[in-house]
């Protein structure tokens, strides 16, 4: 009898070791169940579907910088030209959460002066040569994520006409396009100017010359559907494509509408500077 006890306590003595062993190579207390209460809390980083509000930190595209990447004219001629002008920094927010991007770092140049004019259309489109980043970011855990698109453009801006000016300006778009062939796809959204339109220099106020567009469509939607129609015409960029918007790397045009055709001898220099995508 005495043996056997041993044995059974040997074996015991044994079990409790392993299983001991076991907990600390799986990062669990002695007798811990994995995902048990015995192992603490469990932590993830959020689930399938939409990342909460203000957990994804915004995506800088254009500090201000010729060199990285200049304006060019898409329909009409214009000329960019580095300013050492900054436009103000947006209000910041709680210290847990994203801030939007701060103009000014050290590689940061100023901003763009883009003298350009008018074309006889309502339309005066500017094309951006620098790279867009991916505008899409993955949510999710490893495994189970999903991926979305940052949702609104924002940009700071300042307008100034020459002594003859191309027309009232009326409103600002941003439009995304890339792709090819069946791929290819093109999706415009109107922003909303400042109130009492752009200023003609920037400020310290950064609301002044604040220029926030729609939210994007979340991708993969197809471009120029009854669900996603471009009513901001006449001048597409890719008219007449229907590729389904995947912005990984598009290109990115502004598109400014007069209130009438713009008049070729006019001309007037748009300033654009931080320019950023944010969920």
């Amino acid at each position: 009898m005495r043996s056997h006890i041993s044995r059974v306590s040997i074996a015991g003595a044994l079990l409790f070791a392993l299983g001991a062993c076991s907990d600390a190579t799986n990062g669990l207390p002695p007798n811990g169940a994995p995902n048990g209460s015995g192992g603490g809390p469990v932590v993830t980083t959020g689930g399938v579907g939409t990342a909460p509000a203000n957990t994804v930190a915004p995506k800088l595209i254009d500090d201000g910088t010729v060199a990285k990447g200049k304006y060019a004219g898409f329909n009409a001629p214009a000329t960019d030209t580095q300013s050492p002008l900054q436009s103000p920094a947006d209000a910041t927010k709680a210290p847990t959460l994203p801030n939007p991007p701060s103009p000014g770092s050290a590689t940061d140049a100023g901003s763009h002066a883009i003298a350009f004019s008018g074309n006889g259309s309502t339309q005066v489109i500017l094309a951006y040569g620098g790279t867009v980043p991916n505008l899409t970011y993955s949510f999710g855990n490893a495994g189970n994520n999903v991926f979305s698109n940052y949702g609104t453009i924002a940009l700071h801006a300042a307008y100034v006409a020459g002594a003859t000016t191309p027309g009232t300006l009326a409103s600002i778009a941003v439009e995304l396009a890339g792709g090819t062939g069946a791929a290819a796809y093109d999706v415009r959204v109107p922003c909303t100017l400042p109130t009492g339109g752009l200023p003609a220099a920037f400020g310290t106020t950064a609301s002044a010359s604040l220029v926030t567009c729609t939210p994007l469509p979340v991708y993969p939607i197809a471009g120029f559907t009854t669900t996603n129609p471009n009513t901001l015409g006449p001048n597409a960029v890719s008219p007449g494509v229907t590729g389904q918007f995947t912005p990984m790397a598009p290109k990115l045009y502004l598109v400014l509408t007069y209130a009438a055709p713009s008049v070729q001898a006019g001309t007037a220099t748009l300033s654009i500077d931080d320019l950023y995508a944010r969920q």
